[in-house]
């Protein structure tokens, strides 16, 4: 069973595609190609880059890259991307596109027009970066000339690079919405905003996608939550096995 998988953002939560994608392949999932944005991204270039789910695991635990604090000052943004573009550049042994051994589309915002932006060729590592660079937080990433940011900005689920093709599509969204809560702080308020938001500009994306995976406990972390990654994996695991079985897939 041959899929295509669409892989959101998410910052740490990202790391759950990695325990999803792990339990889809225990069905007998294939991966035949990848679009994703951010962390999503990331996760996919590994994937494509011929890495299974359990090997991706294995690096993201022993490395524990994470977004850091910009030490330089906070001209360019308030954190930097360092411990993640050192796993990238250590990792990811494609230095294009073309070397991967799964196609892999990965979205960025354009921070000119404000549109959607699919790399699917060229050099790798940029358009990765590009894809993560998260407004405020991380400094733009230029290509071409054209100054470039996360892909949540423009389109959470990319999906549109897999609209008509032959296999069917799977997409993992790992931004579901927080409860509300009346007595919220003001960066819970602002998170659960945030969600309503992407949540609404991902909606047309999410009705393209044969099955729409989206595990409500990742609501308990945010995206940040770098020392939870291991709880982030599993969580997405553990709702895969719970809910998605061999004959829905193979309907």
């Amino acid at each position: 069973m041959k899929y295509n998988f669409v892989l959101s953002g998410g910052g740490a939560r990202g790391y759950a595609h990695i325990g999803a994608i792990k339990a889809l392949m225990e069905l007998g999932v294939e991966v035949a190609a990848v679009s994703g944005g951010s962390s999503g991204a990331i996760v996919g270039a590994l994937l494509c880059d011929g890495y299974k789910p359990e090997e991706i695991e294995s690096i993201i635990l022993r490395e524990q890259p994470r977004i850091g604090l910009n030490v330089r000052g906070f001209r360019n943004g308030l954190l930097n991307f360092n411990g993640i573009r050192m796993l990238m550049e250590k990792y990811i042994r494609s230095r294009s596109f073309e070397e991967l051994r799964l196609p892999l589309y990965v979205s960025a915002t354009n921070l000119l027009d404000g549109k959607q932006k699919v790399f699917s060729s060229g050099d790798l590592i940029l358009p990765l970066s590009a894809s993560s660079a998260i407004p405020m937080l991380l400094a733009p990433v230029e290509i071409g000339g054209e100054p470039f940011g996360d892909a949540g900005m423009s389109n959470n689920l990319p999906v549109e690079p897999f609209i008509g093709k032959n296999e069917k599509v799977i997409g993992i969204h790992v931004n579901p919405v927080p409860p509300y809560k009346k007595n919220a702080g003001l960066l819970e308020t602002i998170d659960r905003s945030m969600h309503i938001i992407v949540g609404n500009s991902t909606r047309s994306s999410m009705s393209m996608c044969d099955l729409f995976i989206e595990p409500p406990a990742l609501a308990n972390y945010h995206i940040l939550q770098w020392k939870k990654t291991a709880e982030i994996i599993n969580t997405g695991y553990e709702y895969v096995k719970a809910t998605v079985s061999r004959e829905q897939l193979e309907r």
